[in-house]
């Protein structure tokens, strides 16, 4: 009597023999059914999953020149797959990253300390480009927030970023700096991104919020 492995072999052989002999009627099929066989196809990647990631390191492992021909020759096929596959579990491998690079750098400090030193000598230029790109964003994010949508003064309408900033309405700003231990422009703006955006401030320039200091008669 057959077990329950032997008669699934033989089930499974059984099955290839006869689709080999109607080829012309399995291509069909599929082009008529095309939504209920990637639903099939989908179920058995999912069931076989394992068995399947570890067949493809075996067969590359064992087929090196075969592998490598394939790639080359499904250079774009690749490329559309992992763009589709980054989009779908962007989160999830950017937290995998993450956790091995923390990995990586506990195991391996001095090493990281080295690579982190040679990495900012030798892209010192494109490390403050790209500062000065994320202050500039984050500050026009924050000042359009509390302009009320708009990256303007909410007195006057003055629409340049140099001459814009928030103000406390209530005052206090200079006690409130110094509270959460802000020591710059952009250390305020991160402290309100990061807070959610509290209540209480305003979207001024130099001038209305020198006016109204002056006329609140504030510290």
């Amino acid at each position: 009597m057959l077990t329950d492995g032997e008669r699934r072999k033989r089930h499974k052989v059984s099955s290839q023999r006869w689709r080999q002999k109607n080829k012309d009627y399995c291509k069909r099929w599929r082009e008529e059914h095309k939504d209920a066989y990637r639903e099939i196809q989908k179920r058995s990647r999912l069931k076989n999953k394992d068995k399947r990631k570890e067949y493809n390191q075996l067969y590359r492992q064992t087929h090196k020149e075969q592998a490598k021909l394939w790639e080359e020759n499904h250079k774009e096929q690749r490329r559309e797959a992992q763009k589709r596959y980054r989009e779908k579990h962007g989160d999830e491998l950017r937290q995998k990253k993450k956790e091995a690079s923390r990995i990586w750098r506990q195991k391996h400090p001095e090493l990281s300390r080295q690579t982190a030193r040679k990495y900012a000598e030798t892209h010192r230029r494109e490390k403050q480009e790209y500062a000065n790109n994320y202050r500039i964003a984050m500050k026009q994010k924050v000042l359009t927030y509390y302009g009320g949508g708009k990256l303007a003064c909410s007195m006057c309408g003055e629409s340049r970023i140099d001459c814009l900033s928030i103000d406390h309405i209530n005052a206090g700003g200079h006690r409130h700096l110094k509270e959460i231990k802000a020591s710059s422009g952009s250390h305020f703006y991160y402290w309100l991104i990061k807070n959610g955006f509290p209540t209480g401030y305003q979207t001024l320039c130099m001038n209305c919020q020198f006016i109204k200091r002056i006329k609140n008669r504030e510290n």
